[in-house]
């Protein structure tokens, strides 16, 4: 079997001589790289290879089990994509709107495990909610019988065709029924939950094209054995089963107190499907990471008022609905996260991110040089290539590295990293 360590820094050169001040490199790797153990010497030094690099690395540098957790935030365009990696599970949250995501982690994550012909296992694949910027990415995932999935985790809200007479009967919006409170329209009644509820939906019609597309590859993955199950997120539920190296507890969405299948209606469709995003909180060790889809200022009221600030306090968080103005600073002061990461496209009709919301999160960030990293800044174009641009963020529980890579290596170094 190959011998292999992994990188136990946050930024670890692979160096051309054997010497702790020799740090220029061929190439230069993050926390918790696998690399294959070429040669060990006696003084310490283990000559290694990575990404088709060779080079020096000390033992005391390195480790022989994986330190990190690993949070990937894929250039996706407008939308938003994250895989996660614990030492032992796949984690995804969101997939984009087409296929970047996709060829992402067949070309170029998980190649060589998909050339060697072996399975890709994503034990969570979790959906904010269904927008297509955020789910459409997925669907040529689930279509891919060379990866298998644990359960799809969701808001429990369905998209139904726009024009009434497309829909379903008693179905009085695109998301379903609802009904009023004093005269004003204010839940939510329609919700679903599991692989056989996925099933009746698709059976009554009337869904909008992607989502029933994302729901029959998701049926089709359960009945080719594929995938395991479909299950609805609310605020209350159990963490995400079978993870392990990493903590998760599930914020929101949050449900009405008199029914936990209804939800509160906001101004319309596009702000309730939104507003009850699920809300995912990791913890691994002494560090804590938010993903909250594309909370808007209505939802983020609730959530402070059910759940109060203390619970949202991060080290790292996405920014919620791709950098747009529709926040609280109640809600980014309750964050106060070191870092931020946006992820957003070049669609001049929403303009993400908005300047009163990159302003503003970095005037609620803790620390007195908060970091606010951007898919869409990181990415750059050349006649001959699109550099795009991923957001790399590592933890071993204790440190907290976030990178992007540089347009050109310097001197063997490809990472634009920072560390709290």
């Amino acid at each position: 079997m190959t011998e292999a360590v992994y990188a136990a820094v946050p930024e670890l050169p692979l160096r051309k001589n054997k010497s702790l001040d020799a740090r220029s490199g061929n190439t230069t790797v993050l926390m918790g790289a696998w690399m294959r153990v070429l040669a060990r010497e006696p003084d310490g030094w283990i000559e290694v290879g990575a990404f088709g690099e060779t080079g020096w690395v000390h033992e005391t540098e390195v480790s022989a089990d994986n330190p990190a957790v690993k949070f990937f935030f894929v250039d996706v365009g407008q939308g938003d994509a994250v895989l996660v990696e614990t030492p032992t599970d796949r984690i995804i949250v969101d997939g984009g709107p087409g296929k970047n995501f996709y060829r992402y982690l067949t070309a170029w994550k998980y190649r060589w495990l998909l050339q060697a012909r072996q399975k890709v296992h994503i034990e969570a694949m979790v959906v904010s909610h269904f927008d297509a910027d955020h789910f459409a990415g997925l669907i040529p995932l689930l279509n891919d019988d060379r990866f298998t999935f644990g359960t799809i985790y969701h808001n429990g809200i369905a998209r139904f065709q726009r024009r009434s007479a497309d829909r379903p009967p008693g179905m009085d919006t695109d998301l379903g029924r609802t009904s009023e409170i004093d005269g004003v329209r204010a839940v939510l009644e329609t919700s679903f939950s599991t692989i056989g509820q996925a099933q009746a939906l698709l059976d009554g019609g009337g869904l909008m094209a992607t989502f029933r597309d994302f729901l029959e590859a998701a049926t089709q993955a359960h009945a080719d054995g594929r995938l395991g199950a479909m299950k609805r997120l609310r605020h209350g539920s159990a963490p995400l089963e079978r993870i392990q190296g990493v903590e998760t507890e599930v914020l929101g969405p949050i449900t009405r107190p008199e029914n936990s299948n209804h939800f509160s209606w906001y101004t319309d469709s596009s702000h309730t499907r939104n507003g009850h995003s699920v809300v995912l909180k990791f913890t691994a060790g002494e560090r804590t990471f938010l993903l909250g889809g594309d909370l808007n200022s209505e939802a983020e009221v609730e959530l402070l008022d059910e759940l109060g600030a203390g619970v949202f306090k991060v080290d790292v968080t996405k920014a919620c609905h791709h950098g747009a103005s529709e926040f609280t600073t109640d809600f980014l002061a309750a964050v106060n996260p070191f870092m931020t990461v946006i992820s957003s496209g070049d669609n001049e009709n929403y303009g993400h991110p908005q300047p009163d919301a990159v302003g503003s999160i970095g005037k609620y960030s803790a620390g007195e040089r908060p970091l606010i990293f951007s898919t869409e800044l990181a990415r750059s174009q050349t006649a001959r290539r699109i550099h795009f641009g991923l957001i790399n963020v590592r933890t071993d529980g204790q440190v907290v590295v976030g990178a992007q890579m540089f347009e050109k290596a310097r001197a063997g170094d490809i990472w634009n990293s920072f560390v709290i």
